[in-house]
């Protein structure tokens, strides 16, 4: 019985349908365990950081490679079609889509690169995600703390409004920098 090419063939089956409901139990799992939004944070500042220190040259500033790896970088973790639709506030519902992804492309281009200028010219002596709290994770949205120190000592806050996406990532979707809130900045603009 236990010899048979019957039970041989069950037995294979049980063996592949339970290797198989282990790799969807181990995918299950992984995809519970994606990065928490500080842990997001801490690992893209470390990048930023990281790519900073390898264009500390007066021609970073028209280096194409530049601006394109701060992209890359910061691509993942800003939702800047979120933040583009904040931004346009009424108005995004009047534009057609074309004019809609224009607007994001057009927007995506111009933070990156003032942002990739800014990190160029700011010394900072010390990046610090502050932990992330209870009440700064609801639901699918959170509030993520960091701390900037700067060559002269100040202490330069930074909010990072996260929302947690369809397919479970975290992204950016606001950021308030010494008190400045950046969507409000540039929806009043």
């Amino acid at each position: 019985m236990f010899g048979s090419p019957r039970f041989q063939f069950v037995r294979s089956l049980l063996v592949t349908l339970l290797m198989a409901c282990a790799t969807l139990a181990h995918a299950v799992v992984a995809e519970e365990a994606a990065p928490a939004p500080d842990e997001i944070v801490r690992v893209v500042a470390h990048d930023i950081l990281e790519l900073i220190q390898g264009y500390q040259t007066e021609d970073a500033r028209e280096s194409a490679s530049y601006y394109d790896s701060v992209d890359a970088t910061m691509s993942e973790f800003i939702d800047y079609r979120a933040i583009a639709r904040a931004v346009m506030a009424r108005y995004w519902a009047d534009a057609s889509s074309e004019q809609q992804e224009r607007f994001v492309t057009v927007f995506r281009e111009g933070l990156v690169r003032t942002y990739a200028r800014a990190l160029l010219e700011f010394e900072q002596e010390e990046v610090a995600v502050l932990p992330l709290l209870p009440e700064h994770l609801r639901g699918n949205r959170a509030l993520v703390r960091m701390e900037i120190t700067g060559g002269n000592g100040r202490v330069y806050p930074l909010q990072y409004s996260m929302g947690l996406g369809d397919d479970g990532v975290w992204r950016v979707r606001n950021v308030i920098v010494d008190g400045g809130n950046l969507g409000l900045t540039y929806r009043n603009q």
